[in-house]
Formats: structure tokens, C-alpha cells, sequence
């Protein structure tokens, strides 16, 4: 019952995840071909701005209510989602500053763009919740029913925006953040009914704190590359840099997302054993090989000759893929099993702390592609950090 049972979750996972692809490409491949380097280097530079100030919305009460849930406690949903609300302002304010900042640097639509998305930058975050909820509910039919209907809502607006309005960084940025926040809204209110009790599990809303504090300078030094990128060397240089780390960026939400569907499982039973882990890295070594060598051509089509800059980028960052797999295994067992604190606090610490002292050096010297090889090396530094405090 248990495998007929894994095998539809993994089913419905799985088709989110198809669509979630083949819309990503469509979309990027279309941005590509229509639009300038410019101007989307300058969308990924809005999007940088979005995730880093995303922290206001304490995003580490997504994993602190998809374990309470799972436990049982359902009292805290609809609270959790008026603390991120108001805690959003917070990304709100940081927006305005943001926009008065590029508008002072006669970066007029990008200044703009943050100015606009700040007027509802709380209600894409805070209600973002439902996911945590129907993952903790194993409804993984109904989220990824749901999840498509957002991602092709998210593609008709945005390549409607290349359409009628090619080049306008505003309309394309404001298209993107309205795609994401009115299914957010509707979703999280019909997720409601899913609501069966509302006993409060006391540590929520302190582990919740915690999970975001630990992610807080993770989210940032993995933005910050780009916002580097984008306003000190290029927008250009973004635009292939972007194109180049896509693919791996996708694999790894890929892989994220199927494993959701045992974070409740996780949250009940021991999964860090080697009887798992290796037969899982060597086949994942052979699809990377796979990969690797068909990346330039995927590239090429997609893409076109325009961006054969972003080849080496994307194999740079793709070898890591099976380092990848071991390192979210092991830090799910940590978040949702054990709950160790201190495993947590040394990953969220010291691999952005790593990671940013050998970003400067490997800028100056690679450019680019220095920052790709790091992009896929810190999750080797992630496994190492792992394997030392879990010794201890």
C-alpha cells in the first residue's frame, strides 16, 4: 500500500515537474530570441532584488509549518500566515529604497519596477504557505494540480508581455510577481478546508524563526552573484551567466521538489543510511555524464549562437549534480527527522561564509565562470561540513 502510494505521489510530482520544465524553457528560449541581452540581464536583476528581500517574509515557517502539520498540529496555518504577511513590509520598505536607489542612478525601469512590485510584494510571499500545507497532507495529486495552473498562468502573462510589449522591463516584472501572487492568494484560501484541528505546536513559530535566520545569508550570497554580475561588470554578462546556470538551476528544483514527497516520511523515519546514498550517487554520475555532453547542443538550440558563452557555464555547474542529490538527502534528514540545530546552524553558516570569501577571488581572476564552478563546489563544502559536525 505504502509503494502503490509512493508511486502516485511520485506520478503527480512528476508531471508538475514536466510542465515546470517545458514551461521554463519556453519561456527562456522566447526571452532569448525576443529580447535583448539588456533587457534580460535586467529582469534577472529584478528577480536577484525579489529573492534576497524574500527573507522579510521569514520563509523558514514553510518548513517549520510542513512539520508541525505533519505532526498534526493545524492550528498554526492561518497565524503563520499573518506573521509573514505583516513581516513582509519589511520587503516592502527595502523595495522603495531599492527602486529610489537605481532611480538616483539613472536606472529608470529597473527603479521603477521595484517601486510597482513593492505595492504587493506582501501578498506574494506571505500566502505561499498552501504548499506547506499540502505537502504535509500528502496531497501531492492537488499540489501539483494546483502548481500547474499557477505555471501556466505565469507563461501566458509573461510571453504575452514579450509580445505586446517587447522590451519593457516593467511590464515583463510586473507580469512575472502578479502570475505568482493571485494563485497564491486563492490557493492558500481554498487550502483552509484542509484545516482539521487547531492544536498549536509551541516550537513553530521559534523553529520557523530559526530556519530563517539559518537561510538568511544563504538566500543572500546565492543572489548576490548575480547582483554583482548585473551592476559591476554587465547586464550582459548576467544575461549569459543566467542562461548558463539555468539548467542546473532547474535540476535542482527538480530534485527538491520530487523529494518533498518524503519530507513527511523523513519527518518519522531514519533515512541517513549508505545503502541509499551510494547506489543513488553513481547513477546520478551517469546521467551527468549523459548531460554534459549534450549541453552545448540543448544550448545552441534553444538558445541560439547568442549565448554559446553560456556553454561552459552550464558544464561547470552540472558535474555537481550528484554531489547535489547526497547533500539535500542528508540536510532534509537534519531539517525534518532530527531537527539538529546545531548540523543546521554550521550549514547555514559557514557555506554561505565560504562560499562569498571565494566568490571575490574567483570573480577577479574567472569572472563568470569562476562563479559557476563555485555555483556546483559549495555543495561538496555543504557534504564536508555535514560529515565533520555530524562526527562530533
Amino acid at each position: 500500500m505504502r509503494i502503490k502510494r509512493l508511486l502516485a505521489d511520485s506520478y503527480w510530482i512528476s508531471i508538475k515537474q514536466v510542465v515546470s520544465i517545458c514551461t521554463s524553457i519556453i519561456i527562456s528560449s522566447i526571452m532569448a530570441r525576443s529580447l535583448s541581452m539588456e533587457i534580460f540581464g535586467k529582469y534577472q536583476l529584478v528577480l536577484s532584488i525579489l529573492a534576497i528581500l524574500s527573507i522579510s517574509s521569514l520563509s523558514g515557517l514553510n518548513v517549520s509549518i510542513t512539520t508541525a502539520i505533519a505532526k498534526g498540529y493545524d492550528g498554526d496555518y492561518i497565524i503563520a500566515r499573518r506573521i509573514k504577511y505583516v513581516s513582509s513590509f519589511i520587503g516592502t520598505i527595502g523595495l522603495i529604497i531599492t527602486g529610489i536607489f537605481f532611480l538616483i542612478n539613472s536606472k529608470y525601469d529597473i527603479g521603477i519596477s521595484c517601486l510597482i512590485i513593492s505595492s504587493i510584494f506582501p501578498i506574494i510571499y506571505s500566502t505561499n504557505v498552501w504548499e506547506s500545507m499540502l505537502i504535509a497532507k500528502e496531497k501531492f495529486k492537488e499540489l501539483s494540480l494546483y502548481s500547474i495552473a499557477q505555471i501556466l498562468l505565469n507563461t501566458v502573462l509573461i510571453i504575452s508581455s514579450i509580445y505586446f510589449f517587447k522590451n519593457n522591463i516593467i511590464v515583463l516584472s510586473l507580469a512575472y510577481v502578479v502570475s505568482i501572487a493571485i494563485p497564491n492568494y486563492i490557493i492558500y484560501n481554498k487550502t483552509k478546508k484542509y484545516i482539521k484541528n487547531l492544536i498549536k505546536y509551541k516550537k513553530t513559530l521559534s523553529y520557523g524563526i530559526f530556519m530563517t535566520i539559518m537561510s538568511m545569508i544563504n538566500v543572500i550570497v546565492e543572489n548576490i552573484d548575480k547582483l554583482i554580475i548585473g551592476y559591476f561588470i554587465g547586464i550582459e554578462q548576467l544575461a549569459i551567466y543566467t542562461i548558463g546556470i539555468l539548467i542546473f538551476n532547474k535540476i535542482k528544483n527538480m530534485i527538491k521538489n520530487f523529494l518533498s514527497i518524503l519530507s513527511s516520511r523523513i519527518a518519522r523515519n531514519n533515512t541517513m543510511k549508505w545503502k541509499y546514498y551510494i547506489p543513488i550517487f553513481f547513477i546520478s554520475c551517469i546521467g551527468t555524464c549523459i548531460l554534459y555532453f549534450i549541453i552545448p547542443y540543448i544550448i545552441e538550440l534553444l538558445y541560439t549562437s547568442k549565448y554559446s558563452l553560456s556553454i561552459p557555464v552550464a558544464q561547470l555547474t552540472i558535474i555537481f549534480i550528484p554531489f547535489f542529490i547526497i547533500k539535500i538527502l542528508a540536510k532534509n534528514h537534519f531539517i525534518f527527522n532530527v531537527r539538529d540545530k546545531k548540523v543546521l546552524y554550521n550549514l547555514s553558516l559557514y557555506t554561505p561564509l565560504i562560499k562569498f570569501i571565494l566568490m571575490i577571488p574567483a570573480l577577479y581572476y574567472y569572472g563568470i565562470y569562476g562563479l559557476a564552478f563555485l555555483l556546483g563546489f559549495q555543495h561538496i563544502i555543504e557534504l564536508v561540513i555535514i560529515y565533520k559536525v555530524r562526527k562530533k
